[in-house]
């Protein structure tokens, strides 16, 4: 039996994270319950000590303004990709989720949003009994406050331990 997963991701995202998933003999499911799109924001007057960049995302849609402002910071980065792509900025300048047996989650936004999709879609039981991978505790709270039965937290945040621990959990439920 193949597990289906259901990728909660952005698309780009998600498409990357299918690939592994097919990889390893899974079946990915691509469900996205958000889109990034970029602010065009100014950056804040205010002085600050450093930046912090958690998702890859944050260089796709820098304003050339910020981009200077960025420059002269200290840039601490959470995970692996997210430091890949400011290396290259700094160098370069519902219904298919009812059919997953599986779900993996990269932030707890995304957790919140599928709880709030599923349960408005009337598919609430069933995303409480799927097995639910979760990069972090944090992403996780979401599923648990939703009394989600099967969640599996990756023993790091880097999107292949994820997958480790959903190949793990998935194996001992067969």
């Amino acid at each position: 039996m193949t597990l289906r997963v259901a990728l909660m991701r952005p698309i780009a995202e998600a498409e990357r994270s299918a690939a592994l998933l097919r990889a390893r003999g899974f079946e990915a499911v691509i469900a996205p319950v958000m889109e990034v799109h970029g602010t065009a924001a100014e950056p804040p007057d205010a002085g600050f000590d450093a930046a912090l960049a958690t998702s890859a995302n944050a260089f796709a849609f820098l304003i050339p303004g910020a981009r200077d402002w960025l420059r002269g910071l200290p840039l601490h980065v959470a995970g692996e990709r997210t430091a890949a792509a400011a290396r290259a900025w700094s160098a370069a300048e519902v219904a298919a989720v009812a059919t997953c047996s599986a779900a993996l989650h990269y932030s707890r936004r995304s957790a919140e949003l599928s709880v709030a999709l599923c349960a408005g879609a009337g598919i609430g039981d069933h995303w409480r009994a799927t097995l639910h991978g979760c990069i972090s505790e944090d992403a996780a709270e979401p599923l648990r406050s939703f009394a989600a039965k099967r969640i599996v937290t990756a023993s790091g945040a880097q999107e292949s331990l994820l997958i480790d621990a959903l190949s793990s959990a998935a194996k001992s439920s067969l």
